[in-house]
């Protein structure tokens, strides 16, 4: 059987036999508009939120630049990055950003 690879909208499919698929996530961060997107969303928040502590991480990784740091950041809260709250008040580049990194 021919193998066949399609790759559209950021999924692949392999059709054949013992194919193996190696997958690679590239994903450049724009880390001056991330910071200044972070920066202005914690000011819009309650202090005593989880929304709030977490966007406060998000800051120390978007600093030293630490994209696995930021990445395990967002896996582990992301309740709190798809929260009503989050998502109401965060501009749409912030929004996009938690959509595709994830």
């Amino acid at each position: 059987m021919r193998n066949i690879k399609i790759i559209s909208d950021n999924s692949t499919i392999t059709i054949g036999n013992n194919n193996v698929v190696h997958v690679r996530n590239e994903v450049n961060i724009d880390w001056e508009s991330l910071e200044n997107e972070l920066f202005a969303l914690i000011h819009k928040l309650p202090d005593s939120s989880n929304e709030f502590t977490a966007i406060q991480n998000a800051i120390k990784y978007t600093v030293n630049r630490d994209e696995k740091g930021l990445a395990a950041l967002i896996k582990s809260h992301l309740p709190v990055f798809t929260s009503g709250l989050f998502t109401s008040m965060a501009g749409a580049f912030l929004v996009d950003f938690i959509k595709n990194f994830i």
